[in-house]
């Protein structure tokens, strides 16, 4: 009976794995799962290339496969098995007991038999299996070279680097209409809308264009330069502290209700700095480990978790004081601000939790050979919600003639009857605190 071993559904998230394999025959070994885009025009190139080496002879020993979904079909129809796991046949002497057009379908093979190359001409999910018999344990170094026609970047993500130049352009537009405002209104803007939100955009502008470098650099060479891929983390864990230092700078009241951030200033700064240093760790993890275990994914991501919860208590405990105070001195301009922002958090969670429900429904009920065109997605909605975050910071922080007084000031409240959309219109008297 065959021993199957590591019969598993991974993506492959890069074009070239080199692993040295050791196989005690009889075995079945997937050596890759990798989705692939079909060649458009005859000069284009789609394939996928597997070599070995350390072995004597070829047909002896063991058979190389390269499969897409509906030869994965034929071949579990001829094993009359019910699922891959229970995938079984024999082996015949020294080489698989399987029909020819099964064992290496649209395969061509080097002249000293150690390449198996094929031509993609059909988008798909294609399987890269090895079968061993014989009685000798094998001691193989085995690559596996994937290439689509756009290049190396896997197929299933490609689209992350049009998605990539879209989210930069956006981040431009944010900034060049901040600008205007900023210098219309300059001298009555306060430090965080002079400094904190042009240099949050800017940090974003320069994540996404060397994120985008990154994935061009591997799409032409297929490796990743080490020195971008680091700086691209380094600015992704940056832009998402900073983040979360704006989102609870904002709900303190910074600059609308507090002049200054008083003894909660250190807690940000050292919550924020946590947040930059392990979300490091973790993409660093993820981008260069995309296979890693379970529990290795959970034990990085986990300091995270705990620190986006703490985040979350302190915005909200901060947020419903503030509401109170506001409400008790009857700051109605200034509570219609906060609303507005509580809503806008309120809408990002709410799709945020509801998008992680249809992830993990796609993730692990529906079959990934469906849905592999849409795994870049479970990258670029996270990167919308952070957009959105920020749009929100920026409406609650927005530029106008009483920015640098409205800290500072109190509304008067000469008819208790104004409503929060006819204070706005009309104007708020403010009047210095004593």
């Amino acid at each position: 009976m065959w021993k199957v071993l590591l019969f598993f559904p991974i993506f492959c998230f890069c074009n070239i794995i080199s692993v040295e394999h050791t196989i005690t025959p009889p075995a079945l070994v997937l050596l890759q799962k990798i989705a692939m885009f079909s060649k458009q025009t005859s000069e284009a190139e789609s394939y996928i290339k597997v070599s070995w080496s350390s072995v004597t002879t070829y047909t002896e020993v063991f058979s190389i496969g390269i499969y897409n979904s509906k030869d994965i079909a034929s071949l579990i129809n001829y094993q009359n098995a019910t699922s891959y796991m229970s995938l079984n046949t024999s082996c015949k002497g020294n080489s698989t007991d399987l029909p020819k057009e099964l064992q290496n379908p649209k395969i061509t093979f080097s002249s000293d038999q150690k390449l198996a190359q094929r031509q993609i001409n059909e988008t798909d999910v294609y399987y890269v299996l090895l079968f061993a018999c014989g009685s000798t344990e094998l001691n193989l170094q085995i690559t596996v070279e994937s290439k689509n026609p756009h290049g190396y970047v896997p197929a299933e993500f490609y689209m992350l680097m049009p998605f990539y130049e879209l989210m930069c352009f956006m981040y431009i537009l944010l900034l060049v209409s901040w600008g205007i405002l900023l210098a219309y209104y300059f001298d009555s803007a306060i430090f965080v809308q002079k400094v904190w939100i042009p240099g949050i955009l800017g940090i974003c502008i320069f994540e996404y264009a060397v994120g985008y470098l990154d994935w061009a650099i591997y799409n032409k060479n297929g490796q990743r330069e080490v020195s971008i891929l680091i700086l691209s983390i380094f600015l992704k864990a940056l832009r998402d502290g900073l983040g979360r230092v704006l989102l609870l700078c904002a709900s303190k009241g910074w600059g609308i209700v507090h002049s200054t951030l008083g003894d909660s200033l250190k807690l940000i700064l050292v919550t924020g700095s946590l947040y930059v240093i392990f979300d490091m760790i973790y993409e660093a993890v993820l981008r260069t480990h995309e296979s890693a275990e379970l529990w290795i994914t959970l034990l990085v991501s986990l300091p995270l978790v705990i620190i986006n919860t703490f985040v979350l208590y302190l915005m909200f405990s901060w947020l419903v004081l503030l509401f109170f105070q506001l409400t008790q001195n009857k700051q109605n301009f200034k509570l219609g601000l906060f609303k507005q922002f509580g809503w806008a958090l309120a809408i990002v969670g709410g799709l945020s939790a509801l998008w992680t429900i249809v992830e993990s429904f796609i993730k692990f009920i529906w079959p990934k050979d469906e849905v592999w065109h849409w795994y870049w997605m479970f990258i670029a909605v996270w990167d919308v919600v952070f957009f959105i975050v920020i749009i929100s910071v920026m409406i609650i922080w927005r530029v106008n003639e009483r920015s640098k007084l409205l800290a500072f000031s109190e509304e008067v409240q000469e008819d208790d009857e104004l409503s929060f959309e006819e204070e706005e219109k009309a104007g708020i008297e403010l009047t210095k605190k004593k």
